[in-house]
């Protein structure tokens, strides 16, 4: 991917990158593969079925967001008008809490494959993950 991107940025494209049958398989670091926006959902990981968008700041300032006129032009308000779902957003703390548990409980195999790269929540969320191979 990170190739892809490199070359669609020298003919002056911005990258969007659809990675919802991955998210749940793999780490994915956004600031390394340099994409300007990246999406998932957690429905692949347990969660509820909510998006979730990684965009480059500068980028999401310029896009032009449909809302009603009292809601901020501040980032993330702009794109996040009316009531909020927070049961979803909840239960996307919960997957996420899920699968660091996991890798906290049994995540003893990965522990070796993972160190030095991931610490941290992101090492428990990735070594959860490796944990339980049906997700």
């Amino acid at each position: 991917m990170k190739k892809i991107i490199e070359m669609a940025h020298a003919a002056g494209a911005l990258v969007y990158i659809d990675a919802v049958q991955y998210a749940a398989h793999g780490p994915i670091d956004v600031q390394e593969l340099g994409c300007d926006f990246l999406v998932c959902s957690s429905y692949k990981f347990f969660g509820p079925h909510a998006g979730i968008l990684y965009g480059c700041y500068e980028l999401l300032e310029e896009l032009m967001a449909y809302k009603v006129r009292p809601c901020s032009n501040a980032l993330p308000h702009k794109f996040e008008t009316g009531t909020q779902n927070h049961e979803g957003i909840a239960g996307v703390l919960g997957a996420v809490e899920y699968l660091e548990w996991l890798g906290a409980a049994f995540g003893e195999q990965q522990r070796e494959q993972y160190a030095g790269r991931f610490e941290g929540r992101r090492f428990e969320t990735q070594a959860g993950d490796e944990c339980y191979p049906g997700v």
